[in-house]
């Protein structure tokens, strides 16, 4: 049921992504990360339509690709999930079915014990740089996909031009050269490569928009 729900949501969305790097095969785990990629745009379409549905259908994903929050222990609950099922309860407008959706949804338990994605927010200013690393073993298949928060805030400075979010990613090695980057326009970007070596790499974010910017962060590293 989520699946299909998830699926119709995603034949209406459209994604553009530049990338510098080529894209590995259709794999079982490339499914994975189409789902990941789906449940943030799930989130951001139930976050700007005040929808509880596909609120709820992200926070299903998300643990059914077993995504491990950063500096929550693997036993531990989520509190980005946590948020997501608070903010369904309000869309929900006591609405005994989707209550009772949301409930289930917060104790469903995670799928296996190998650990998914990891998930990292933070906040980003203008023109600031923030950078985040993680090892890969070499021959492994590498996704970073980055979701801003901000989508629809539009605010003007002083003279009345209109200030937008606009996020960059790059991925780097050790000596600093670019092995994949997403420099489209917007706040949501996705890189996929296969890591050449066995080393630590960075993911680099770049906020060249006017605006202070939310964003999740998710290194997949399979």
């Amino acid at each position: 049921m989520i699946i299909c729900a998830a699926l119709m949501f995603s034949a209406s969305v459209s994604a553009q992504v530049q990338q510098t790097t080529e894209t590995p095969e259709k794999t079982e785990k490339a499914h994975e990360i189409e789902l990941l990629e789906l449940a943030g745009k799930l989130v951001g379409y139930g976050q700007k339509t005040k929808s509880a549905l596909p609120l709820i259908q992200a926070v299903q994903i998300f643990r059914q690709l077993n995504v491990v929050e950063e500096n929550v222990s693997a036993a531990g609950t989520s509190s980005y999930e946590n948020q997501l099922l608070a903010e369904a309860t309000k869309y929900a407008s006591g609405n005994k079915a989707i209550l009772e959706l949301i409930k289930d949804a917060g104790k469903a338990t995670r799928a296996g014990a190998q650990p998914g994605p990891i998930r990292h927010i933070a906040s980003i200013g203008p023109e600031e740089v923030k950078e985040r690393k993680f090892y890969a073993n070499e021959g492994k298949y590498v996704t970073v996909l980055l979701d801003g928060q901000g989508e629809g805030i539009r605010e003007k400075d002083k003279d009345g031009n209109v200030l937008v979010s606009d996020l960059r990613l790059k991925v780097l090695d050790r000596s600093g050269h670019t092995l994949a980057s997403d420099q489209s326009t917007g706040e949501n970007c996705s890189v996929s490569f296969i890591s050449r070596t066995s080393s630590t790499l960075t993911v680099e974010i770049k906020n060249v928009g006017k605006l202070r910017d939310d964003y999740v962060l998710y290194i997949y590293c399979d």
